[in-house]
């Protein structure tokens, strides 16, 4: 079930110690995704200690931000990976 959708391009604006900046011009507010005008953020995707998890922060913010803390007034993800289904498996996983 989809209950929101939105297209955008993403502009990468810069890196900032081992994290990538970046822009989402065109933005057109939706209050059940992002309720401004503008979309701003800071990403870090990062390997675990044995590379069996990938690990992605995400921080989104309606001014220019180039740390994840700054996100913390607006919105802050955090997602977990396994690239081998073999190691782990999260198809029992919910939201």
């Amino acid at each position: 079930m989809v209950q929101a959708k939105e297209i955008g391009v993403l502009n990468k604006t810069g890196d900032a110690e081992g994290m990538v900046t970046f822009s989402i011009p065109h933005w057109k507010k939706d209050p059940k995704i992002w309720n401004h005008d503008k979309m701003y953020g800071v990403y870090k995707d990062s390997k675990g200690e044995q590379v069996i998890f990938r690990f992605l922060e995400l921080a989104i913010s309606d001014k220019p931000i180039t740390k994840l803390e700054e996100g913390l007034m607006g919105r802050y993800f955090i997602g977990v990976g396994c690239p081998d289904p073999a190691v782990c498996n999260f198809t029992k996983a919910s939201p």
